[in-house]
């Protein structure tokens, strides 16, 4: 909220009666009087028009409480409910009544439209969306093409009935506040979790033109049968500007981060963990940043294969999705676009391998999306060297709203996902989510443990494999940075364990995986022989 809004606000209702959580909207409301409401009519159109709907929506909910059927009003405070991220179902009361007004205007019912699709009401949103295509109404470029809308919303009624077997559990107040918590990411092993939360007490404090808080980074541990208190990151990492996670790497040891700040907007860097310190975060190399945008980036367990997101020019959409590889030599090769079977003419991000690198997660505005951003998961051919074609993961994981990272643990039987549902604390919550069965989502087995030495000295790993003997195939595990810990899938069969490392011989054990039916993590500590 602007200073002009809060002078006006702060003079009508006194403090007592402000009691703005971000974009939760759970300031009280207030009859104005007739002078009142010419003060507040005036900051809330200053709002509305500067973009600050969050403010806005607060000024608007008491205008409508002191004049039900003024037109504008619903109007608006429709609007500003589509515009934030807490509520956005709220807006369908209010623009049904502004559009059955002899006053409305035909452009309205774009955003009648919207509302009616929050609510999953997809016949209703339809025949919205068609009257103002059929109003020859000029689209904003924000705006998404009625036909393009009504496509979705047939995609929204074939996903809703046939509905994902999924369970969700929100992590509690340990993790999630009133306000907005996203982009969160799990260890394979499900002992870490790190996010991004616009919370109060932020190191950037509140942008007061936006009405939320500038973004942060937390994390959490597991401890016995709950997530602990989050924590910021520190100094290295937070600053007054935004810093948001788009990347982590299997064994928690590496964070990749979005910046948007003086030096560096829109790019990516990595945060390595050393002991218990995330470490000042180095920016990635320039074949991955540009001038262009950079957003979601993700890791292979082996550490040759990095896959992004950019809109940089040439393109298919909006932004795409490109891949790197890193030679022999340590470098890392140009990147080039997965192409039209993983990007579309609309906008692809956020993307995320499984543990195995078989299956490729990210957002997409195309394919099937029942809305906005929906995700997607598309299934490596080792035989043909290529992605299959992109599947929705299906509701309700994916709803009428964007749905951006997910993050599985290793065995992919939990998720980590970011979503409004009812029963949260406000605004966007993190929320575990177990899946019955694989049906829809392949399940996998991995190995995992610990790399001790037998003296009790430190050890520091180089490289890990396991050797299937049937097949002759290696899986390489290569760590970020000095850590003991290491993750790796596997299927049933017979094995050759290999570590490599600092100080200390290096280490061999014949091992067989059982069929686990679910597959499972198989917990495997090493201790190794120090040498001096």
């Amino acid at each position: 909220m602007n200073s002009t809004g809060i002078r006006s606000l702060l003079v009508i209702f006194g403090f007592a009666l402000i009691s703005f959580e971000g974009n939760c909207q759970k300031a009280k409301t207030h009859v104005l009087t007739t002078d009142e409401a010419k003060l507040v009519k005036k900051d809330a159109a200053t709002m509305f028009t500067t973009g600050d709907y969050a403010g806005a929506l607060l000024s608007y909910k008491d205008l409508v409480k002191s004049a039900p059927d003024n037109v504008d009003y619903n109007y608006k405070l429709g609007y500003c409910y589509l515009e934030t991220s807490s509520d956005k179902k709220a807006a369908l009361p209010y623009l049904e009544k502004a559009c059955k007004s002899p006053a409305a205007k035909k452009e309205w019912s774009y955003q009648l439209g919207l509302a009616y699709m929050y609510n999953e009401k997809f016949d209703e949103a339809i025949k919205a969306f068609t009257d103002f295509r059929d109003s020859k109404q000029k689209l904003s470029k924000e705006m998404t093409s009625p036909d393009r809308l009504i496509e979705m919303c047939g995609n929204g009624k074939s996903l809703i009935a046939s509905p994902v077997n999924v369970t969700f559990t929100n992590l509690g107040k340990t993790i999630n506040t009133p306000f907005e918590e996203y982009n969160p990411f799990v260890s394979a092993d499900g002992k870490q979790l790190i996010f991004t939360s616009r919370r109060k007490g932020n190191v950037g404090g509140f942008i007061a033109d936006l009405g939320i808080y500038t973004a942060d980074i937390y994390s959490s541990i597991w401890r016995d049968t709950i997530w602990t208190k989050a924590k910021g990151a520190g100094g290295m990492v937070n600053t007054e500007w935004d810093e948001e996670t788009v990347g982590y790497s299997a064994t928690g040891d590496l964070v990749f981060i979005y910046f948007d700040n003086a030096e560096f907007y829109g790019d990516v860097g990595a945060s390595m963990l050393k002991g218990k310190m995330w470490q000042r975060p180095a920016m990635m190399p320039t074949n991955l940043n540009s001038k262009s945008f950079e957003g979601g980036v993700t890791l292979s367990l082996d550490g040759t294969t990095m896959i992004f997101s950019s809109d940089v020019k040439g393109g298919l959409g909006e932004s795409d999705l490109y891949m790197m590889k890193k030679g022999t030599n340590g470098e890392w090769s140009t990147a080039t676009s997965l192409g039209n079977t993983i990007n579309t003419k609309y906008a692809e991000d956020s993307p995320n391998l499984s543990l195995d690198g078989k299956s490729l997660y990210f957002a997409s505005q195309g394919w099937n999306s029942m809305g906005g951003f929906d995700i997607f998961r598309s299934e490596w051919n080792e035989s043909t060297s290529s992605w299959s074609e992109p599947k929705n993961i299906g509701y309700p994981l994916n709803d009428v709203d964007d749905n951006n990272f997910i993050s599985f643990t290793g065995d992919g039987k939990t998720a980590y996902i970011s979503t409004v549902r009812p029963g949260g604390f406000g605004d966007k919550d993190i929320y575990k989510v177990e899946f019955a069965d694989d049906t829809n989502h392949p399940f996998t087995a991995f190995i995992s443990g610990v790399v001790s030495s037998s003296t009790g000295g430190k050890t520091e790993i180089t490289k890990v494999t396991v050797e299937n003997k049937e097949t002759g195939k290696i899986t390489l595990f290569a760590p970020t940075s000095a850590f003991t810990d290491f993750v790796l899938p596997v299927v049933p069969g017979k094995y050759t364990l290999h570590v490599e490392g600092y100080n200390f011989e290096a280490y061999n054990e014949e091992l067989t995986i059982e069929a686990e039916n679910p597959p499972k993590e198989i917990v495997h500590n090493v201790t190794v022989k120090t040498t001096k």
